[in-house]
């Protein structure tokens, strides 16, 4: 490649990396809602110490980021010669910093990922019945609901194992004929939340973060149209889908 060419060919590169760097740089204003110039670097620390739907991956990805805001300024403001800059992105520069505008531009959201059928059961149950279903489908997690349909709680197999370990201490009656409900009393209420389908994917690796630095545990994440435990499940996203997760986060 001659040196015309190879020139016009960084030229193209250099406006190309500017366009994509500034979708970023104006996302930002709209999100923050920033009318006045603020520095780029200042932008990703107002953005970071927020609470936007960008927050949690703007703060995994800051540092690319920041070095990325370098770089156009190299390119802008750095020193010239004949009207050519020193500085030129890379195709592997272009191509990452187009993903992380993707990313944060255009989050992608858990009900376009996690939509799927959830199997559930009723108080009135054979937990036979339901315990079975669990271990033919691998299930984890199954909601339970009343007779009028209304959410109660969640069954997991750490509650079953529960309810089990005391039952076979202190009851002599035969296991097919326990309910669902008669395990309400070993449900651990915090090992699961609902959320609306329009959430993104980073507010849901930070919610299973944050538990893992509270050592809490978070066994499944229910999707709804709004988020409200009363509506029509539409998804659901359990801890073994935390690889899942993170694949969107950590690009």
């Amino acid at each position: 490649m001659d040196t015309v060419i190879l020139q016009q060919y960084s030229d193209e590169l250099t406006l190309q990396y500017l366009a994509v760097f500034n979708t970023v740089d104006k996302h930002f204003d709209k999100v923050l809602l920033e009318e006045s110039f603020l520095p780029f670097n200042e932008k990703i620390k107002r953005v970071m110490d927020g609470d936007y739907s960008i927050s949690w991956f703007v703060k995994i990805h800051h540092y690319q980021l920041k070095y990325f805001g370098e770089l156009r300024n190299h390119i802008t403001h750095g020193i010239k010669e004949h009207g050519h800059t020193y500085a030129y992105p890379s195709e592997h520069a272009l191509a990452k910093l187009t993903k992380l505008k993707d990313a944060i531009v255009l989050p992608p959201i858990v009900g376009d990922i996690f939509t799927k059928d959830v199997y559930s059961c009723q108080l009135s149950d054979s937990l036979t019945q339901v315990v079975h279903a669990m271990h033919d489908h691998s299930y984890t997690h199954i909601p339970v609901y009343d007779a009028k349909n209304t959410f109660q709680w969640v069954l997991t197999e750490w509650d079953i194992a529960g309810f089990l370990s005391w039952y076979i201490d202190n009851e002599s009656k035969w296991l097919d004929a326990v309910l669902v409900k008669d395990i309400a009393f070993h449900i651990d209420n915090d090992a699961y939340l609902f959320v609306w389908e329009k959430e993104n994917i980073y507010e849901i690796d930070k919610i299973f973060t944050h538990r893992r630095q509270e050592w809490k545990r978070l066994g499944a994440v229910f999707v709804t149209k709004q988020g409200k435990r009363n509506e029509p499940l539409v998804g659901i996203i359990t801890a073994g889908d935390v690889a899942l997760v993170d694949s969107f986060v950590v690009h």
